[in-house]
This record gives C-alpha cells, sequence and structure tokens, in this order.
C-alpha cells in the first residue's frame, strides 16, 4: 500500500517516565481495589450455600453466558467496524486484515487498563509503519471513549428520568469535539471529524452500548432473574458509568460490585446477583481478555512486522501463487463469461468484433486468454511481475486447449507508464484494477495513457464492482477483504455516475450494470436465482446492482 506508507519514520513513540509512573501507580491501586472487592464477594458467598446454589443454577446461568458471549461477539465486531471507519475518514488506509488484527490484541490489555488507555497500544503497534496517523489514533479513541460514555449516559437518563447525566456525557463530547475539530482544521489541515462521522460514531455507541444490557437482560431471563429490559440497562449502564469514573471499568472490582449492588437494587437475592456478574462478566470482560491474547500469540510474528516497520511485499506478487483459489471456480466463471460477453456485444456495435486489444492490469489472465482465444490479439500488462508470469501460463494452457487462438504479448509496468507506442490498440480493458489506484492523480495518470494507446474511435472499458449499492459498499469494505485476500479494504471505490473527466476522450451514458447474487452463494443456488437477476438487471434496479461497465470512448 504506498500511498498509506508514505511518510513513515523508523521511529516509536514512548511515554515519559512520569507517565509511566503514574500509569503504573494507579494500575496497582485499581488491581489493590478489585482484589479487595472481589475479596469481600468471596466472604458473602462463604457465609451463604453458594455451592449448593451454584450446582442448582449452573445450567441456567451456562446458557445465559452463551447468550452474553454471542452477543459479545457481535460488539467486538461492530466496534471494529466503526473504528476502521472512523480511521478511513481521518485519512489512514489501513488492510482490514491488518485493522482487525491490530484491534483484536489490543483488546486485552485496552479493558485490564485504567479507563482503557491500553487502547493506545495502537498508536505503538501502527505508529512506525504509519507514523503520520499516530494523532489519528490518539483522536479517535477520544472520540470513541467519549461517544460510548454519552451513549451510556443517555440510557441512564431515559430509566431514570433524569436529564443530569446525559447532560454532563454531553458536555464531555462537545468538550472532546471542539478540541478535536481545532485541532484538525488548524493544524492538520483537515476537515475530520465531519458532521456524517460524529453522528455514525454516536449511533454506533448507541447500539454496541445497548447490546451488553441486552445480554444481561438475557442472563436474567434463563436464570431466572426479576429483571425487565429497563432494570438491566439501569444496572449496566449505571455500573458502566461508575467504573469509568473511577477508571476502572472491568474485573470483579469496581464495576462488577457496582453491578452487584444494582442487581440488588433491583430485588435480585445476592446469591443470583453475585452469580449471574461473574457469568456476565466471563462472558464479556473475560471472553475479549481470552480473544485478544489468542490473537496476540497467534499472530505474533505478524504484528512483530508492524512494530519494526518491515517493509510490506507487493500484495498481487505475494498473492499470485494462490489467487485462483481466492473467488470459487464457478463465481470466477460466471463473471468471467458476462464481462467478456458484454465487451464482444459492445465492440460488435461499433463494428470492431476482433482487432487488437490491452488487458491492463491482467492479472492470472484469465479475461486474456478469452479474448485471444476469441481471435483478438491482445496484450497485457501488470505491474505485479508474478500475476504477469501466472497470465502467461493461462494464455499458453488456453492456446493449447484452443489452437486457433492468437498468441499474447505480455509486459510488467505500472499503467501510468505503458510500454506501447501512441494508437496501438483498437480497444483497453480493466477488470476490477482502477479501485486499486488509491491516488488520484496515479489514477488520471493511467486513463491519459489509455487514451493515447487508443486508435481514433477506440474504446476503453472499465470494470468495477457498484458501490452505489449501500449494502455492497459495506460487504466491500469491511466483510470480503477479511474472508478473501484479493481486496486489502485500502481501495477508492469508483462511482459509475461520478466517473473522471479525461482529457482527449469522452464517457459513454449507457452504463451496463449486471449481476445481484453475492459471490458466498452455492453453485446451484446461484444457477436457480440467475432469472431473478436477469429481471433486475432489465428493471429499474439495475443502478443497485453489484458490477458495471462503463465506456470511455476516443472520438474518430
Amino acid at each position: 500500500m504506498p500511498a498509506a506508507v508514505g511518510g513513515a519514520t523508523p521511529t516509536g513513540w514512548k511515554p515519559s517516565p512520569l507517565a509511566r509512573g503514574l500509569l503504573i501507580a494507579f494500575a496497582a491501586a485499581a488491581l489493590a481495589f478489585g482484589l479487595g472487592a472481589t475479596a469481600y464477594w468471596w466472604k458473602q458467598l462463604a457465609d451463604r450455600d453458594a455451592a449448593g446454589h451454584l450446582a442448582r443454577n449452573l445450567p441456567a446461568l451456562a446458557l445465559g453466558f452463551g447468550f452474553v458471549a454471542a452477543l459479545t461477539i457481535v460488539n467486538l465486531a461492530l466496534r471494529w467496524a466503526r473504528w476502521h471507519f472512523l480511521v478511513r475518514r481521518a485519512g489512514a488506509r489501513f488492510a482490514a486484515k491488518d485493522s482487525a488484527l491490530v484491534y483484536l490484541s489490543s483488546a486485552a490489555p485496552a479493558v485490564l487498563t485504567p479507563f482503557y488507555a491500553g487502547e493506545l497500544l495502537r498508536v505503538v503497534m501502527l505508529g512506525r509503519r504509519y507514523a503520520r496517523h499516530r494523532f489519528d489514533i490518539v483522536a479517535i479513541w477520544l472520540l470513541e471513549r467519549s461517544s460510548d460514555l454519552l451513549a451510556v449516559c443517555l440510557f441512564l437518563s431515559v430509566v431514570r428520568a433524569n436529564a443530569l447525566y446525559a447532560a454532563i456525557a454531553a458536555a464531555v463530547w462537545l468538550g472532546v469535539y471542539g478540541i478535536l475539530r481545532a485541532i484538525y482544521r488548524n493544524v492538520r489541515s483537515s476537515p475530520f471529524p465531519q458532521p456524517g462521522t460524529l453522528l455514525a460514531a454516536v449511533l454506533s455507541s448507541l447500539v454496541v452500548s445497548f447490546l451488553p444490557a441486552l445480554g444481561l437482560f438475557a442472563m436474567g431471563l434463563v436464570a431466572g432473574f426479576d429483571l425487565s429490559l429497563g432494570a438491566s440497562v439501569d444496572v449496566f449502564a449505571g455500573s458502566t458509568v461508575f467504573g469509568v469514573l473511577t477508571g476502572a471499568p472491568s474485573g470483579l472490582g469496581v464495576g462488577s460490585s457496582a453491578m452487584i449492588v444494582g442487581l440488588g437494587d433491583h430485588g435480585v437475592p445476592l446469591l443470583d446477583a453475585i452469580a449471574g456478574t461473574w457469568f456476565f462478566r466471563m462472558g464479556t470482560i473475560w471472553l475479549v481478555i481470552a480473544l485478544g491474547l489468542g490473537v496476540l500469540l497467534a499472530f505474533r510474528r505478524r504484528l512483530a512486522d508492524f512494530y519494526r516497520a518491515s517493509r510490506k511485499p507487493d500484495h498481487f506478487d505475494e498473492l499470485a501463487e494462490r489467487y485462483d483459489e481466492e473467488l470459487p471456480g464457478w463465481v470466477r466463471d460466471r463473471l468471467l463469461e458476462r464481462k467478456v460477453g458484454l465487451m464482444r456485444r459492445r465492440l460488435s456495435e461499433l463494428g470492431a468484433p476482433a482487432g487488437r486489444g490491452l488487458d491492463l492490469g491482467c492479472g492470472q489472465g484469465w479475461h486474456l486468454a478469452r479474448m485471444s482465444a476469441e481471435g483478438r490479439r491482445m496484450a497485457g500488462v501488470d505491474r505485479a511481475a508474478r500475476q504477469a508470469a501466472a497470465a502467461g501460463h493461462t494464455a499458453g494452457d488456453a492456446r493449447r486447449t484452443c489452437p486457433s487462438g492468437v498468441p499474447c504479448g505480455l509486459a510488467v509496468a505500472d499503467a501510468g507508464h505503458l510500454p506501447f507506442a501512441d494508437a496501438s490498440f483498437d480497444f483497453v480493458y480493466a477488470v476490477n484494477s482502477f479501485h486499486h489506484m488509491v491516488d488520484d492523480t496515479k489514477r488520471r495518470s493511467a486513463l491519459e495513457e489509455v487514451v493515447r494507446v487508443l486508435k481514433p474511435g477506440g474504446v476503453f472499458f472499465l470494470h468495477e464492482m457498484n458501490t452505489a449499492n449501500p449494502l455492497f459498499r459495506l460487504y466491500l469494505g469491511y466483510v470480503f477483504p477479511l474472508i478473501r485476500g484479493i481486496d486489502e479494504g485500502t481501495e477508492r471505490w469508483l462511482r459509475a455516475d461520478a466517473l473522471p473527466a479525461v482529457v482527449g476522450a469522452s464517457w459513454q451514458t449507457d452504463v451496463d450494470y449486471f449481476t445481484f447474487l453475492p459471490d458466498f452463494l452455492p453453485a446451484g443456488l446461484l444457477r436457480r436465482l440467475q432469472p431473478l437477476e436477469r429481471v433486475l438487471e432489465r428493471s429499474r434496479c439495475r443502478r443497485w446492482s453489484a458490477h458495471y461497465m462503463a465506456r470511455l470512448v476516443k472520438p474518430a
């Protein structure tokens, strides 16, 4: 990711000795208080038939733990999505998998440190490779923490009919926003945080803060507590605010003591309150700690590369050997047929069924081989040498199965500097290549090169994913980069209705929109749903498709 790495320096960040001393002292005090509170609750259990009570209620408590743990996983995923969204809005473009690893591995120290200060470990982990985004990570931490505080205080204001909680939290949130806005406007010359970003942060905080309260309600239902949803929200929000204000929001210390007392205030017997709180904490705080430590141990080498700012290899060169494993064969073949078919039809309309063509960003050479097999004189270019070599093998295999095919020429080059003479090609196409050009200047240079190498009257076919569909945009930005290796989550998508102007050529208004079915569907289901997909492609909904093909025509 050259655009993301630019500006990085091999310097680290270390807190001052005074800051380290204060942090250690605060953590020791919080630990001592937590151990003391835990000892107190253990004494309460020792004075009662705790073992028998737990044995009788263990199945129900275990079921409640399951509900809470499931909601915690959802909560953690949503919190990562919010963090990833905010860093993107701040201008940082971290690969989605790297972002998730850093976020999850910092989860354990985050919940075990005062005021969740352990989340700032991300500054250290990412600070060397992405040095210019250190302040962004700190700013996002402040925005997330103040938004979460605002959310739980809003809940408290509603359930207790007291606006004071929300008023105080809103004042803190506005103070954080005011400081960040002044710094970004006057020092960093950036519009972050934008109003839409702020709204997304607050709304997401409302959701992720409600999920644990819902988990506590589910725990009460299966364990037989007489606890309403409103009371669950009150207990969770109250204990969370108390824990945050004391700087120790996790463990069986401050926060858990407040939860036990809160449950008792709502009529839950002491043994039920202690047992319910323990199982709730196991399904929230301690599950997060376990997951964080697991990720930290499992991916310690990759995380160490972040810290050392090790040079990241070219993504597509690294992916070349397993690229064809990233998409199921039926998905690849289906898209290949649709895209080649659309280009074939459009070339026929122009009266150019054959001619010489260029595959820009040819990758593994699937489209290149198919176009060559149909009798077109093709050339392919890719900036990743291993991808170009793989394209050569694909084209060679295609010629052996179809001897009438035309040999392909292949080159390793950047799209902004094509090794071809002016007016060399009748048509050029790029399949899912331009969204990897995150720099506007490079994208503009590539389009200018396309126009240069096209003959008068030639056409450029731009194949891209259609992110006008918000669900597809969400899938591409946050899900697809995690389950596949083709995209990293750093891409900049081109909207069919906002294509950049190109000197010497013009975009045609009739864009081809196609495919609606997601690529994770089984092959049999895909075949059965294709008639529905054809109907959608002919309807007014076609602009919400998953893919599109736009045409740039050079005047004759």
